[in-house]
């Protein structure tokens, strides 16, 4: 009982700071005209940082002699840490809105404010979603074909490597050139991830096939982020944000039931192949969408 609340409040608090965050980067990245390395930075840094804390923890748990509560205790600095930063140091863009309350209350009419070029990236977001998946499915593949358990923590950080890697110049080369061939560059990369997951027979096409996820994270999710903050306006990019991550999780939810099912019907390879062809669909109606906008214009 004590795990499943710790872990829901540990769910809580990420939902709970998830679109704040995003909306505070992308109010201060419109200052430095810079969103897509503000958001790859973000990301980059992010992804590290979890990936540096899980080694720096594990290197604790055994120093701890396996004592879960010290454990726990030393994990708890980090984010108190963080929050002393945060209200000390970290600056909030002012803007002007109606009111202060108007502010605070939530109301089904701030829907209107969201233009349509916004619940146009959303659509397109949540197709993409569809063809993503739990990084379980990866670990229990990989120790499926590897047949050892050292798989999975090498999976785990070559993953985590190349989206810390990937993330920033991504972000910094589409400020440059544009979002749409980056991130049609990423639903390739997911579909080829896909196709590698289906189709490996030892720990090294494993291994590749992480990379090449780890790779397609640093390069999409940052760049929906951005898309989104170019998109809306200061008062409501807040509520923006969290539309758009309580979609994602409904669509994820959806995508890992899906690939759940097949993969006990029929294969996990059939899975990756499935989340394949929805990324190649999902890519197919990028290019669409850019074209009808276009030719819109």
């Amino acid at each position: 009982m004590g795990f499943f609340l710790a872990k829901s409040l540990d769910r809580l608090g990420n939902g709970l700071h998830a679109a704040p965050r995003e909306a505070l980067v992308g109010d201060i990245a419109f200052l430095h005209g810079s969103k897509g390395a503000c958001y790859g930075l973000r990301q980059s840094l992010s992804t590290a940082g979890s990936f540096t804390g899980a080694l720096i923890m594990i290197t604790f748990f055994h120093s701890c002699d396996n004592r879960y509560f010290t454990f726990f205790l030393i994990a708890a600095i980090s984010p108190v840490i963080a929050f002393m930063i945060l209200i000390w140091k970290v600056k909030e863009v002012p803007f002007s809105s109606s009111t202060p309350q108007e502010k605070l209350v939530f109301k089904v009419i701030h829907l209107k404010k969201l233009p349509a070029t916004y619940w146009s990236v959303v659509m397109m977001a949540s197709l993409f979603m569809l063809s993503n998946y739990s990084g379980a499915f990866i670990l229990l593949h990989s120790e499926a074909i590897a047949q050892t358990q050292i798989i999975a923590p090498l999976v785990m950080i070559v993953q985590n490597m190349a989206t810390t890697a990937v993330a920033y110049p991504m972000g910094y080369l589409s400020d440059k050139i544009g979002h749409t061939w980056i991130l049609g560059l990423g639903f390739l990369v997911t579909a080829l991830s896909g196709i590698v997951f289906a189709f490996s027979s030892t720990s090294l096409y494993i291994l590749f096939g992480a990379f090449l996820w780890g790779i397609q994270v640093g390069m999409t999710q940052s760049l929906f982020m951005t898309r989104i903050a170019e998109r809306t306006h200061t008062d409501i990019r807040g509520s923006a944000f969290g539309i758009y991550y309580a979609l994602m999780g409904i669509m994820l939810f959806l995508s890992n039931s899906a690939i759940g099912y097949i993969a006990h019907h029929f294969s996990l390879s059939m899975g990756f192949l499935t989340s394949a062809c929805i990324a190649l669909f999902a890519l197919c109606c990028l290019f669409l969408m850019n074209a009808w906008r276009k030719a819109g214009a």
